[in-house]
């Protein structure tokens, strides 16, 4: 299988004097999530260091899948030819660190990310999702209008309760099984973009390794 386009901004970009990448830490685990396009994009590198290629999935977004054709078992693919051909890419995108903060603009937001002298722009989207769980089995997954499926109720005493509600699975006519209810927004990763080197020196070395490679 090729590599997918997901990445092909950041190949020939992303040169780190060592692979070595130091694995994920038990506070990066506690701090997986995508309140955030900060945090969802830190997620993402928690991903890449634990090599977990579920948890690097999850991180892109519904769109991001479907422009670039990748489904679990793609990726999951994919992302063991990647490694074998560009060892240096997962070190590059462990290193990365925000240039500014994301700036948020409603559903969308952008933000630069450099490593080893290489700026890349990153779009991420705001997703609306609802799911129902059934023990640890989910049984319902859907992407929802987040505004049309919560209400705020008013109730006797005065006090506002605010509230969700997720269609039950087919079949399921009581939810007397459904243990757990989430309904939710995560910022999820959209678009990778790369912008000119900052240094010409890594970018003659990436031209140079992937002139070599297709030589061989």
């Amino acid at each position: 299988m090729s590599p997918p386009r997901i990445l092909g901004a950041l190949l020939p970009l992303f040169i780190a004097s060592s692979c070595c990448v130091a694995p994920a830490r038990s506070d990066d685990w506690l701090a997986v999530g995508w309140r955030s396009p900060t945090q969802a994009f830190t997620t993402f590198q928690t991903a890449i260091r634990a090599d977990s290629a579920e948890l690097e999935y999850r991180t892109f977004s519904n769109g991001f899948r479907e422009r670039n054709q990748i489904s679990k078992i793609a990726w999951r693919e994919a992302r063991e030819e990647l490694r074998k051909r560009y060892p240096w890419l997962r070190k590059g995108i462990a290193d990365a660190a925000f240039v500014s903060p994301p700036e948020v603009v409603g559903a969308r937001a952008h933000a630069t990310i450099a490593s080893h002298g290489t700026e890349i722009a990153i779009e991420f989207v705001r997703e609306d999702f609802a799911e129902l769980w059934e023990g640890d089995t989910l049984v319902a997954d859907d992407l929802v209008v987040f505004d049309r499926a919560t209400f705020v109720q008013k109730g006797a005493d005065g006090r506002r309760w605010f509230q969700g509600s997720v269609a039950l699975p087919s079949g399921d006519e009581s939810g007397s099984e459904i243990t757990e209810q989430r309904l939710g927004r995560e910022w999820k990763i959209d678009s990778f973009e790369a912008i000119e080197s900052s240094s010409q020196d890594a970018r003659s070395r990436a031209e140079a390794k992937l002139h070599q490679e297709n030589l061989d």
